[in-house]
């Protein structure tokens, strides 16, 4: 099929998709666009008859794409004596290509193809004893989730409008998945889901696939790339780092040898062993296998935004810096493939790392990272990776340690280029951190409860999660039925204030009493009261007692929310069933 680039006339761009070809024409006028493609179409032809592939002209299809009226050409396309027909909006790979390339025809059959999915995940979260939210999200995941996402790369030219199109069935399976009334807002069901909206969300998937095509590529420029470009830019405030390019996209090939490894040390040392235990030991193996080799110590180090990487027994010691998106396992590679390029050729050299998962992804050859891949192919006979316990009080390791803490901070860079998958996840925690700074600026009753994007532990009983998850965002049937009903918001009959859940759980005078009895309780010294936060916050499936999120912490409705959920659940839960 390759050769098939080669037959086609200048000015014609080519897509190929397995047996499937796309043929783009571009011109001024209606006549010189229809020369160039029954131009391309010939020699697709001819291509055809002589490497004996056939070609069917009903199955094909033209279509033309611009602002002007959508207008066919004066005469036909032919392909072997047959006219290609002229289509408003043909499929590409199932996806609908109208003529101002805005999707939306494809969008709304989307629409419409999702709802039997999503009356799928309501079925699977509302006819159980059990609360099972989190194998609805799952399976919303894979019905919707897969088909919105679909094609990302062409339908990513109008990803502001796939967004607005389609958010209403991302966000109605997250409801349904949480057992939500329809009208809750979106945004405060995806956070007390723990999963991200759909404008983020898809945000994420089309620079994801972004990077995935520039790290197979080399110099390529596509549309993708200029909107994932565009779209890391206004969620990090930064511009997209250089990718590193993967070496090869298969595994290690069979006949390619492995790097000498060396991880006996990982069978003598055990986790607990002193330092006077684990000192010993490392010394044998040098002096018994290793004493004729030169000796390198490497190590990667990262704190926050810092990333660095130190190298003792070259020189006097290297110690770089790596692009912030850089992860720790990348510092570790990075700082052996640096170390296998300084070092002597003709002299047997021995690298002592304390990365035993660096070590792992080389002994196993199926490791699509560019720096591990590197590794593989510099690596030479001569040369033995071998691991060694960090922390030990090992002099060289410690000495490449505090080399690497020094590397976090210089000039001196090893490469610019980021690994894919290190921009991946630094781009997902960005994209969360900017949907929990436009969170928090919200502030409502749901930015009062929930500050973060951290999945808390459902209850067993899908009744009591139901009433929880309508509790946390404050949206429930007597508090919101006038947004279906469309009357005024009600009023408390007791003291005639605008009702809300915060209102019936906190300040309500009818359950003063109760009040009054929970702040007792609650009045302990300020260690003991703590402890006591942390204890209740994991009772209705909040943070662990370590966690450290401030909103949580510093908001007593919290801790008066929770005490009066459980004071009331034989009265109040039973009332609040039909919430």
């Amino acid at each position: 099929m390759n050769t098939l680039f080669d037959a086609l006339p200048k000015g014609v761009f080519i897509f190929l998709y397995a047996d499937d070809i796309i043929l783009v024409a571009i011109g001024k006028t209606k006549a010189r666009t229809r020369t160039k493609l029954q131009a391309a179409v010939n020699a697709v032809g001819r291509w055809a008859e002589a490497t004996d592939f056939n070609t069917a002209p009903e199955k094909c299809a033209i279509a033309h794409c611009c602002n002007s009226h959508h207008v066919a050409f004066d005469r036909p396309v032919k392909l072997a004596g047959a006219t290609i027909p002229f289509r408003k909006e043909p499929k590409i790979l199932e996806i609908k290509v109208d003529r101002r390339m805005t999707f939306t025809s494809h969008f709304q059959q989307i629409k419409k193809d999702c709802e039997s999915r999503k009356r799928l995940v309501r079925t699977i979260s509302s006819r159980h004893t059990k609360c099972n939210r989190k194998t609805a999200l799952n399976v919303s995941q894979a019905l919707i989730h897969s088909k919105i996402f679909y094609g990302l790369e062409l339908t990513c030219r109008n990803w502001e409008g796939l967004a607005t199109t389609l958010a209403p069935v991302y966000h109605g399976a997250v409801r349904f998945a949480s057992n939500l009334l329809p009208s809750t807002p979106a945004e405060a069901a995806c956070m007390e889901a723990g999963i991200l909206p759909c404008r983020w969300a898809i945000a994420i998937n089309v620079v994801k696939r972004a990077l995935s095509f520039l790290e197979k590529t080399t110099g390529g420029e596509c549309q993708i790339l200029d909107i994932a470009k565009h779209i890391y830019s206004e969620f990090t405030n930064t511009q997209l780092p250089a990718i590193a390019s993967m070496r090869r996209v298969r595994n290690r090939p069979w006949n390619k040898r492995c790097p000498n490894l060396d991880t006996k040390l990982t069978r003598i040392v055990k986790k607990d062993d002193p330092h006077s235990a684990t000192q010993p030991k490392f010394l044998h193996l040098v002096n018994r296998k290793y004493q004729n080799h030169h000796k390198i110590f490497t190590d990667g180090s990262k704190l926050e935004e810092e990333v660095g990487i130190g190298i003792h027994g070259i020189c006097e010691g290297l110690a770089l810096r790596l692009p912030p998106e850089c992860s720790v396992f990348s510092a570790e590679a990075a700082a052996i493939a640096v170390a296998i390029r300084r070092k002597s050729e003709s002299i047997p050299t021995v690298i002592f790392s304390d990365s035993l998962s660096v070590i792992l992804a080389l002994e196993t050859g199926e490791s699509k990272h560019p720096y591990i891949q590197e590794i593989e192919d510099t690596c030479d006979i001569l040369t033995t990776i071998c691991w060694v316990p960090g922390h030990c009080g090992i002099k060289g390791n410690e000495t490449a340690d505090h080399l690497a803490s020094i590397g976090r901070r210089t000039r001196s860079m090893v490469t610019r280029e980021v690994p894919v998958n290190d921009i991946t996840k630094s781009f997902k925690q960005k994209a969360s951190n900017h949907f929990i700074d436009h969170w928090t600026n919200l502030r409502g009753h749901p930015q009062k409860i929930k500050g973060s994007l951290q999945r808390w532990e459902d209850r067993e009983s899908r009744i009591e999660q139901k009433v929880l998850s309508r509790l946390r965002v404050g949206h429930t049937r007597i508090t919101h039925a006038h947004t279906i009903s469309r009357v005024n918001p009600p009023l408390c009959s007791t003291c005639n204030s605008r009702l809300t859940v915060e209102h019936i759980l906190v300040n309500c005078p009818v359950y003063e009493d109760d009040l009054s009895y929970n702040d007792e309780d609650m009045s302990l010294n300020k260690s003991e009261g703590e402890g006591r936060r942390n204890d209740q916050q994991a009772t209705i499936g909040g943070p662990p007692k370590n966690d450290n999120h401030q909103t949580l912490q510093a908001n007593p409705m919290v801790i008066t929310f929770t005490v009066l959920f459980y004071t009331f659940s034989l009265t109040v839960l039973r009332s609040l069933r039909d919430w």
